[in-house]
């Protein structure tokens, strides 16, 4: 065994918990950040939750994009970060953050000048579009600042440093309830006064990690990074890596927005049901803090060349994610007990969530540990191809032709519809798993 490969699995556990749950517990802040106004909107009816939760596609379709830039860019500078070349790092930035303002500036345009068209497209219910509307247009001002933030946390995720992201996260959802309550009830602002709260919190989140990125921490030196840098053949392997990532997120946002499309034309009860889960879903996904986490340290320690090292990080990841999914299961068990009390819906629609909620618990099951494969494992090693090959295939060759054949042909119970849809989470745990014993996910970046 050669000195590269030594390590103490001592260090390498404390190395595995403290990012690992910062980034997990930071996902949570940023989940209730995100979902905190949306919740007590929810308390003046069910009506304006599901005005909300439709509207916030956008915001999802936005998050996947900014999160495959995001993650494909983290990939290459823990890579770098693990071979100490810092050069590299700062020309990955530059592209990086390039690509996040032109992407930032254009979705907030979009959505400010055509809310009711995008709505349109995701319900017919005239009620609920009016009211998504209204909130759309001011939040999706926000996306900017949104996306300029989540680049700069990963950046820090990157070279290892999590706790002013999480700091930050915190002051942000901190003003971001208080300003919620306060537009909610004394002012009686409805609707417009949530989204007004979280443009505030954003701009505050943005504003607050920007200064700290660029002034304070001493990893990476900001005033080295020219953001107008220019080099083809570095252009050509930045976009070689970030491209299979962005591509796969934003096909998958598409694809899921069919599959919401088609959810939505099932009637107003199916789609007080459907947002519920999507509430749920996303309070299971902060977990995805541990896939994120895993994307980190194996790239870095790909970087490092230290495969013994590698392998025993591999292990226990997947035991976390085994751990993980059963967590998300009981999320889901949860939610068919206590949504019924907190929200006032319809009994047909509390028989849906109900539905839903038991298939959610196989499915979120397998979900966390075929994350952990694809966004954590194979992130980590830069197989992008076979990611995007991978999900894609499932996406559009299963789960969008099955949702419309089981919706619009067979005629089936919405629980059918939804499990059967889902069910691609399971099947990409086996072939994630197939893809991993190859030995073939290691990839040059």
């Amino acid at each position: 065994m050669t000195n590269e490969n030594i390590f103490s699995k001592k260090l390498v556990k404390k190395e595995i918990t403290t990012i690992s749950f910062s980034i997990t517990f930071q996902n949570l802040i940023v989940f209730l950040l995100n979902m905190s106004s949306i919740f007590i909107l929810g308390l003046q009816g069910g009506i304006h939750l599901s005005a909300a939760t439709l509207a916030n596609q956008v915001y999802f379709l936005v998050y996947l994009a900014i999160t495959g830039l995001a993650e494909g860019s983290n990939v290459m500078i823990s890579r770098f970060w693990g071979e100490n070349n810092h050069d590299a790092i700062h020309h990955t930035l530059a592209y990086t953050l390039r690509n996040t303002l032109v992407f930032g500036c254009i979705i907030s345009l979009i959505t400010f000048i055509f809310p009711k068209e995008i709505m349109r497209i995701l319900t017919t219910d005239k009620t609920l579009i009016t009211l998504s509307c209204e909130y759309l247009k001011i939040v999706g001002i926000s996306y900017l600042f949104f996306c300029v933030s989540t680049i700069m946390y990963n950046i820090l995720r990157a070279v290892e440093i999590v706790l002013p992201s999480l700091i930050v996260s915190i002051i942000a959802c901190i003003t971001n309830i208080s300003l919620t309550l306060f537009f909610m009830f004394p002012l009686n602002a409805g609707i417009q006064g949530v989204a007004i709260a979280v443009l505030i919190s954003r701009i505050i989140e943005c504003t607050l990690i920007s200064i700290y990125t660029i002034y304070k921490q001493n990893q990476i030196n900001f005033k080295k990074i020219k953001l107008l840098y220019r080099n083809p053949a570095f252009a050509k392997r930045f976009y070689k890596t970030i491209a299979p990532l962005v591509s796969n997120e934003l096909l998958w946002a598409l694809g899921d927005s069919v599959i919401i499309i088609v959810f939505g034309r099932l009637g107003s009860d199916f789609i007080n049901a459907q947002s519920v889960y999507s509430l749920l879903s996303q309070l299971t996904s902060v977990n995805l803090g541990f896939a994120s986490a895993a994307c980190i340290i194996c790239g870095k320690t790909i970087g490092q060349k230290n495969y013994d090292k590698l392998n025993y990080v591999i292990k226990t990841f997947k035991r976390i994610s085994i751990f993980v999914g059963i967590i998300n299961a009981l999320i889901m068990i949860f939610g068919i007990f206590i949504i019924p009390i907190i929200y006032d819906y319809p009994d047909l629609s509390n028989l849906y969530i109900k539905q839903l909620s038991l298939c959610a618990t196989i499915i979120e099951f397998f979900k966390s540990i075929q994350g952990m494969n694809m966004m954590g494992i194979l992130r980590g090693g830069g197989d992008m191809k076979f990611i995007l090959w991978n999900d894609m295939t499932f996406l559009w060759l299963y789960a969008i032709p099955v949702c419309l054949l089981s919706a619009f042909v067979f005629h089936l119970p919405v629980y059918m519809i939804f499990g059967l849809t889902k069910a691609d989470q399971i099947i990409k745990f086996f072939t994630s798993e197939i893809r991993y014993k190859s030995n073939k996910w290691i990839q040059d970046v």
